[in-house]
C-alpha cells in the first residue's frame, strides 16, 4: 500500500505541472520553451555578476543569452524592444553606439554595419536572446557558455569600465588590517532615530487534524517579528503563540525574544571604547576557548568586525525562523547544511568550518507561500591579523537563569554571568589574545582566565590558546593551523583537557579532541564546479570511551543539478567493546524557470544496511506570485508514507497558502496560513504592504531625480525619474523606482556596508549621468534608510585634432585637449587617439571652450584654435568641433616658458 501510495503521489507532482504546460502553443510563439530554459552562474573575467540569469539551450548545445539582460550586468546602456524587434543605445560608453534590427538582419556596432542569420535570435516577451558566440562577436568579447557546469564566462577584449572599476577595488583592498580599505565612496549617514520604521511581519495558521474516525481543530497559531528604530537603537521583536477564541486571553504568547542593538561598520560607537557593536536584550556573545558558549539575555559590548569569524576556523550563524521556513546553509556554493521549522522559531549552525581564505556563506531561506530569501556573509581567514598597536575586545553581562527575555522559564534567582575576550596587535604577523568568564554550570560557579597568541607566516597561520579555571586549578590548552595549498585548505585543531574539566553544557567530560580538514578537493578535474571536503575527528573522553570520526562531503552541478553527498565513518570504543557505524545521505536539487525539484535520501551501510528516509518534493510556479508544492516521505523502516501538497500566492499586500497532508497511518491534516508584511516608508509616511518578509532584512528608499540646478537638492519643480534600476554590492537589484522617483531596495544585508549605485542602462536618456558612482550606506532592519540619487543632464563633444606639417594638415595623436567654463576653470580632459580623434564627456550644460592644453602648446611650440560651445539644457551631443595646431613663428618657438594660448582662427 505505501509503495502504491508512493507512486501515485509522485506521478501526480511530477505530472501536474506537465499536463499544465503541455498546452498546444500558438503558432506566433518562440520556438525555445520552458524545457530549454537554465539558470546560470555569471562570471566577469572571475568575478561573479549574477547566479540566476535566464538563457535557453538550443538544438546544437548552443546558448541563447538575454541581450538587455547581458547589457545591465556588464553596465552596456543596451535596452531591447522585443515587440518591434529591435534594440538600440551604447556599448560601456555613449559614443559607441549599437542598433539591431532583426528585420532587415542588420546590427551596427560603433557605427558599422553588418549582416547576421536570424535564425540564431529567439525574440521572447521580457528580452531578445542572441546565440553566445554572436553576442560575443557584437560586444568584442569571448563569451563561454558552458551548459554542463551551467555557467558562463566574459572575457572582454578590451577591459570594460566595469572591469576597471573591479580591478581598483581589488588593488585597493587590505589583506592585513582586519578592516577592509574603503573604496572611497561617498558614505550616508543613516542615524538611529528615537522612533524610526517599524517593518512587521505577522503570520497565521489554521489546521485541521483527521483520522478514519474524528476530526479534530489544532492549534491556531501566529508568529510575528516587529523591527524599527527605538531609543535611538535598532530594536527586533519576536513574537509567537496560539490563538484561541474560547479562552482568556484570545492569545496566548509562549515564545518571545526581543534585542536593542546599534551596529556600526567604522567602529564609532561609545566614543573612545570604538565599539562595532552595542546590544541589549537576548544576545549570543561568541564562544570562550575551552568555557564553550554563553547566552541568555544581558548586555553585550564589542569592537570586533562585524563580519569576522572570532573563532579560529569556525563561526556559528543563528537567527530567527518563522513557521513553516526552512533555511539551507552553502559555503561558497557547496551544500552543508539544512535547518527545517521548529517550535522555537529559530535556526543555529553550529561550528561551520570555514576554509582558509575567502569564504562566503550564503543562507537560503524557503517559505510557506514558495517565497525565497537570501542572506549572504563573508568571512576571511588567515591573513587577518589586528594590525599593530590596535585592540579589538568583547565584554557580556547575561543572566543564565533563562533562555530569553521574555521566556516563563526564567528561575527566581539570577545566575549572572561575565564574560570578557579580546586580542592586541603585536606585530604585523602576530596578535595576542586574553579572556576571563565566570559561569554557572549546575550549581557550581567556574571562573576562566586564559592567554593566547595567533601567528601568520607565509601562508599559514598557527593559534595557540591556555585556560585556567581558577577554583579548581585545572588546564586546559587549544592549538590550531591554517594553511592553504592552491586550491586545497588545510586546518588542524587539538585541544586538551586535564581530568575533571568543565564547560558550560558539557554533557560528558573530555579528555582529548583532534579534528583535522581537507577543504577545496576537486574530484573531477574537469568540472570546475565539483568540490569535496575530507574531515577527521577523535575525541577520548575520561571514562575510557574514544569516539573517532571520518567524513566526506562532495557537490557537484551536472547539467543543471545540483547534488551533495556526505559519507560518515563512526567508531565507538568503550571497555574494550567496539561500535562501527557507515551512514551518509544524498541532496539534489534542479531548478529550470517555474519548477523546482529536490531528492533527498538517508541511508545507514553498516552495521545493518537500509534506506532511512526518502523524500522527493517539488514546486512549479504557474506565474511569478502563484505556486504549487508537494512533497513525499517514505520510510522504509517504518513502512509509513506521508505525502503533502500545497497551493500558495503571494500578492501585492499579503500571501495566503493552503496544504494538505496524508500519511499512510491514516490520518490526514489540512491548513491555511495568511501572511501580511507592512513597511513605512519614512519620505511620505505611507505604509506599503507585501507578501513578503520586509522586518528581518535591510531596507532602503532610493529617490532618483534630474537635478537641474546642480546644487544635489531635491528640489519641489525637479523630475522625479521613474523605471530607474539599481546595482547593490555589484548584483543587479530586481526593484526600480515609481513615477514618484522612490524605489524601496528591499532583502539587503542588515548592519553591513551597501554599495548602492544607479544602473545607468536604465536611464532613458544616454546623457544622463548619475552625481555619484556608487553611494556606500548601512541598512538596518525595519527602518527604511533615505537614499537620494542626484542625476545630471550632461554634452558630449567630439572632434580630430590636426596640426600643420610641411603645409600638410595631419593627424595630431596625444594631445591635451580641454573644456573651460566661463571662469576659466578645466571641467574636463582628454587626449587624442591615434588618429586625432578626441571625445569629452561628461559636460554641463552651458557655454564652455574648447582648447588644447597651454602648457603642451607651448612646450610642443604650436598655436591652437579655440572653439566656443553651447550645450542646451536637455545636454547634446555635439560633433566636429576640430582643433588645428600651427606651429609658432620662430620668434615665439624660443620661449617655451611661455604657457600662453595663441588662438588663431577656426578652421
Amino acid at each position: 500500500m505505501g509503495h502504491a501510495l508512493l507512486c501515485l503521489l509522485t506521478a501526480a507532482i511530477v505530472l501536474v505541472p506537465v499536463g499544465i504546460q503541455g498546452r498546444e502553443r500558438p503558432e506566433n510563439e518562440p520556438v525555445v520553451t520552458d524545457e530549454d530554459l537554465l539558470l546560470c552562474l555569471v562570471q566577469l573575467a572571475g568575478t561573479t555578476l549574477s547566479r540566476d540569469l535566464m538563457t535557453y539551450m538550443v538544438h546544437g548545445g548552443n546558448m541563447l543569452l538575454p541581450l538587455e539582460g547581458i547589457g545591465r550586468l556588464l553596465e552596456l546602456g543596451i535596452r531591447s524592444d522585443p515587440s518591434a524587434q529591435q534594440a538600440g543605445g551604447h556599448v560601456a560608453r555613449p559614443g559607441q553606439d549599437f542598433m539591431l534590427d532583426i528585420g532587415n538582419g542588420i546590427v551596427s556596432v560603433s557605427g558599422k554595419a553588418r549582416t547576421f542569420d536570424p535564425s540564431r535570435i529567439a525574440v521572447l516577451q521580457d528580452d531578445i536572446y542572441v546565440e553566445s558566440k554572436l553576442l560575443g562577436e557584437w560586444l568584442s568579447m569571448h563569451i563561454d557558455a558552458n551548459r554542463l557546469e551551467s555557467s558562463i564566462n566574459i572575457k572582454p577584449f578590451a577591459p570594460l569600465p566595469l572591469q576597471q572599476r573591479l580591478a581598483r577595488q581589488r588593488r585597493g583592498s587590505n589583506t592585513w588590517g582586519y578592516r577592509s580599505n574603503d573604496p572611497d565612496y561617498p558614505v550616508r549617514e543613516a542615524p538611529y532615530r528615537f522612533l524610526g520604521g517599524p517593518a512587521i511581519d505577522m503570520t497565521g495558521t489554521i489546521s485541521l487534524l483527521g483520522n478514519k474516525k474524528s476530526i479534530e481543530t489544532s492549534e491556531n497559531r501566529f508568529s510575528s517579528r516587529i523591527s524599527g528604530d527605538l531609543l535611538w537603537m535598532n530594536a527586533q521583536l519576536d513574537l509567537s503563540g496560539v490563538i484561541d477564541g474560547e479562552s482568556r486571553p484570545f492569545v496566548s504568547i509562549d515564545n518571545g525574544r526581543l534585542l536593542l542593538e546599534q551596529v556600526s561598520p567604522d567602529g564609532d560607537l561609545l566614543g573612545p571604547l570604538g565599539a562595532t557593536k552595542v546590544a541589549i536584550g537576548d544576545i549570543h556573545p561568541s564562544s570562550l576557548p575551552g568555557a564553550g558558549n554563553i547566552s541568555g539575555p544581558g548586555l553585550m559590548v564589542s569592537s570586533y568586525p562585524v563580519q569576522r569569524s572570532q573563532d579560529f576556523d569556525t563561526v556559528t550563524l543563528r537567527g530567527f525562523l518563522g513557521d513553516g521556513w526552512d533555511v539551507e546553509l552553502f559555503r561558497n556554493g557547496m551544500l552543508l547544511d539544512y535547518r527545517p521549522s521548529n517550535p522555537d522559531q529559530s535556526y543555529i549552525f553550529s561550528d561551520i568550518p570555514l576554509m582558509y581564505g575567502y569564504n562566503e556563506l550564503k543562507l537560503i531561506f524557503n517559505g510557506p507561500q514558495g517565497y525565497h530569501r537570501t542572506e549572504t556573509r563573508h568571512f576571511h581567514v588567515g591573513q587577518n591579523m589586528i594590525e599593530p598597536g590596535n585592540w579589538a575586545y568583547q565584554a557580556s553581562l547575561t543572566d543564565a537563569s533563562g533562555s530569553s527575555l521574555l521566556s516563563s522559564d526564567a528561575s527566581d534567582s539570577p545566575r549572572p554571568t561575565l564574560s570578557w575576550k579580546s586580542d592586541v596587535g603585536v606585530t604585523r604577523w602576530l596578535t595576542a589574545s586574553n579572556l576571563l568568564a565566570t559561569v554557572f554550570e549546575d550549581e557550581d560557579q567556574l571562573v576562566y582566565a586564559g592567554a593566547g597568541l595567533s601567528g601568520y607566516l607565509q601562508m599559514m597561520q598557527i593559534e595557540m590558546q591556555t585556560v585556567r579555571e581558577l577554583e579548581s586549578g585545572r588546564w586546559a590548552y587549544q592549538a590550531g593551523l591554517l594553511t592553504r595549498l592552491e586550491p586545497v585548505s588545510l586546518s588542524l585543531t587539538l585541544q586538551d583537557y586535564q581530568p575533571g574539566w568543565k564547560t558550560t553544557g558539557q554533557t560528558a567530560a573530555i579528555l582529548q579532541q583532534i579534528t583535522g580538514r581537507i577543504d577545496g578537493l576537486r574530484p573531477l578535474p574537469f568540472s570546475p564546479s565539483s568540490s569535496m571536503s575530507v574531515r577527521y575527528g577523535r575525541t577520548s573522553f575520561v571514562d575510557g570511551q574514544e569516539r573517532q570520526i571520518y567524513g566526506i562531503i562532495s557537490t557537484h552541478r551536472t547539467l543543471g543539478v545540483l547534488h551533495t553527498h556526505r559519507i560518515n565513518f563512526e567508531r565507538h570504543r568503550q571497555s574494550g567493546s567496539r561500535r562501527e557505524r557507515f551512514y551518509g545521505s544524498s541532496y539534489a536539487s534542479l531548478i529550470r524557470k517555474g519548477k523546482t525539484l529536490r531528492l533527498q535520501t538517508d541511508y545507514q551501510i553498516t552495521p545493518i544496511a537500509h534506506v532511512e528516509r526518502i523524500t522527493a518534493g517539488g514546486e512549479y510556479r504557474f506565474d511569478p506570485v502563484t505556486v504549487m508544492s508537494g512533497a513525499v516521505t517514505y520510510n522504509p523502516l517504518h513502512a509509513t508514507t506521508d505525502a503533502s501538497l500545497g497551493f500558495s500566492h503571494t500578492g501585492k499586500s499579503m500571501s495566503y497558502g493552503i496544504q494538505g497532508g496524508y500519511s499512510s497511518t491514516h490520518t490526514w491534516r489540512v491548513g491555511l496560513q495568511l501572511s501580511l508584511s507592512l513597511l513605512r516608508e519614512p519620505r511620505q509616511g505611507t505604509w506599503h504592504a507585501s507578501g513578503h518578509m520586509l522586518s528581518q532584512q535591510g531596507n532602503i528608499s532610493a529617490l532618483v531625480y534630474l537635478d537641474e540646478n546642480r546644487n544635489r537638492i531635491h528640489d519641489e519643480n525637479e523630475r522625479p525619474l521613474d523605471n530607474v534600476g539599481f546595482f547593490v554590492n555589484l548584483q543587479n537589484h530586481p526593484d526600480t523606482t515609481d513615477t514618484k522617483g522612490i524605489a524601496i531596495l528591499k532583502d539587503l544585508p542588515p548592519n553591513v556596508y551597501s554599495d548602492v549605485s544607479i544602473s545607468t542602462a536604465t536611464l532613458e536618456d544616454l546623457l544622463w549621468i548619475p552625481v555619484d558612482k556608487s553611494v556606500r550606506v548601512t541598512p538596518r532592519p525595519g527602518y527604511a534608510v533615505t537614499l537620494d540619487f542626484p542625476v545630471w543632464t550632461t554634452g558630449v563633444i567630439s572632434g580630430m585634432v590636426d596640426r600643420i606639417d610641411n603645409e600638410r594638415r595631419k593627424p595630431a595623436p596625444g594631445i591635451q585637449v580641454e573644456a573651460v567654463n566661463s571662469d576659466g576653470t578645466v571641467i574636463e580632459r582628454t587626449v587624442s587617439g591615434y588618429d586625432g580623434f578626441y571625445e569629452l564627456t561628461n559636460l554641463p550644460p552651458g557655454k564652455c571652450s574648447i582648447r588644447v592644453s597651454p602648457d603642451q602648446s607651448a612646450k610642443l611650440s604650436f598655436a591652437s584654435s579655440l572653439r566656443q560651445v553651447l550645450i542646451d539644457r536637455e545636454g547634446s551631443y555635439i560633433d566636429n568641433i576640430d582643433l588645428l595646431l600651427e606651429p609658432l613663428p620662430p620668434e615665439h618657438s624660443s620661449r617655451k616658458n611661455d604657457a600662453s594660448l595663441q588662438a588663431i582662427p577656426a578652421p
